[in-house]
């Protein structure tokens, strides 16, 4: 049986499967009687914790996933608690046809051109702060961002940034919380592959410090199509702009192209911010940055080229003025310049 479609078993709400059990639980506060057969739990000493979906006998010590606590209930093997759980969700399992109903289904291709216009997604910054709230760094992400970036970790927390190890346990706690439809509308609920490999996400804010675009770069990828992926159908804005909040006019601010060149500059000890990608780039930034001493890093692309074009033009309109400051050639961008730097 495979690893994802046990992953998946085990992100069904708890709850709703210990009723399904027939164990009557009307609340994650209620205690009900141990479910093991080795233990006369004359007092109900077994309760459910929302936040892991797991269940924990304290008497007993016995505990567990959604699947163990089906094997203990229904007294059968795992593969047996694994077909239980297909019976009673109509799921399709890897040796059977029934069909899936429940469950959050593997990444779709979405038509990014046309999902926005259907489907009518907007901004909801209360789900993406719960998706960032409910997420956490873990170690082989910190081992990318720390170990093998070099990035600093101060600013790594400033930025909330974050990490999922299991994508299908996460979009089934969220539906739990916020329900498929509002998931959709905010763009949460056809997410590209990325956020399937093991991402590190990456939090947008605004200047008034509300989420407002995450974008997931997988940390295990096997086509470069499935490296980054940002929630369909909202605009992505500037990377960082909470920092002009801080800045003072006349002050240096350092923009550069993409979100990892901007956390090596900032690891430096730079005022920084981040244009995503050429297409991103919006005239209106050239107003929030008129205040500044602005410097352009860009890569060592033809891409870097479109990006100060359009930069120069936009910049012309307000009489302003920016300068470039480049890389050696050798370096494809600053993260990379940054890193052997570092190294060396």
């Amino acid at each position: 049986m495979k690893s994802d479609f046990v992953e998946r078993l085990k992100s069904l709400d708890i709850k709703d499967v210990a009723n399904k059990l027939g164990l009557n639980v009307t609340s994650y506060r209620q205690s009900i009687r141990c479910v093991s057969k080795s233990h006369e739990d004359r007092n109900p000493s077994l309760k459910f914790n929302p936040k892991t979906n797991r269940w924990k006998c304290f008497s007993c010590g016995k505990g567990g996933d959604v699947i163990e606590l089906v094997k203990e209930e229904r007294d059968l093997d795992f593969k047996g608690a694994c077909d239980w759980l297909c019976n009673a969700y109509n799921i399709q399992s890897s040796h059977s046809g029934r069909n899936n109903f429940f469950l959050p289904s593997p990444p779709i291709k979405v038509n990014k051109k046309t999902y926005s216009k259907e489907i009518k997604v907007k901004v909801n910054s209360d789900i993406f702060e719960w998706i960032i709230d409910n997420t956490t760094l873990t170690e082989h992400a910190k081992k990318i961002l720390y170990n093998e970036r070099m990035l600093s970790e101060t600013v790594v927390e400033s930025l909330n940034i974050k990490s999922i190890d299991n994508f299908y346990k996460l979009k089934a706690k969220a539906i739990r919380r916020w329900g498929e439809e509002e998931l959709t509308k905010c763009g949460f609920s056809k997410c590209g592959p990325a956020w399937y490999c093991k991402p590190i996400i990456f939090p947008y804010y605004n200047k008034e410090g509300r989420i407002i675009q995450i974008q997931a770069r997988a940390t295990e990828w096997k086509k470069k199509s499935e490296r980054f992926a940002n929630l369909i159908g909202i605009s992505t804005p500037m990377y960082n702009i909470p920092i002009l909040n801080k800045l003072k006019t006349g002050d240096i601010i350092y923009i550069c192209e993409g979100v990892t060149d901007c956390l090596s500059a900032l690891s430096l000890g730079f005022n920084a911010v981040a244009i995503p990608s050429v297409t991103t780039y919006k005239d209106i930034y050239a107003t929030y940055l008129r205040p500044y001493r602005i410097k352009l890093i860009p890569d060592n692309d033809s891409a870097a080229d479109n990006l100060i074009s359009k930069m120069r033009k936009s910049f012309d309109k307000i009489n302003k003025d920016f300068e470039i400051s480049r890389i050696p050639p050798s370096y494809k961008d600053f993260s990379e310049y940054y890193i052997t730097r570092r190294y060396s």
